[in-house]
């Protein structure tokens, strides 16, 4: 059996006051998080998401995670 190897990336997300937990039952349901997290502070939300490349995790923040209503910003950093 072939191993996979997969890439992960951290996404911090400020979103409009209040939209914290729907913005993170949103998430759960559209894109395969691997964890998430409400925080405090400059950014409202941390999720690690995962895939089998960098270009399939940019395509999701983009064509995803940036789509959701109420969300204002998005800061990624990618693990290897």
């Amino acid at each position: 059996m072939r191993n996979i190897i997969m890439t992960s990336a951290f996404v911090m997300i400020s979103c409009d006051y209040g939209q914290e937990k729907r913005i993170i039952d949103e998430m759960r349901s559209l894109i395969p998080v691997k964890q998430i997290e409400e925080t405090v502070g400059a950014y409202d939300i941390i999720a690690k998401i995962e895939s089998t490349s960098s270009d399939k995790l940019k395509e999701t923040i983009k064509s995803k995670i940036q789509k959701i209503d109420n969300i204002r910003s998005t800061l990624t950093l990618f693990i290897n």
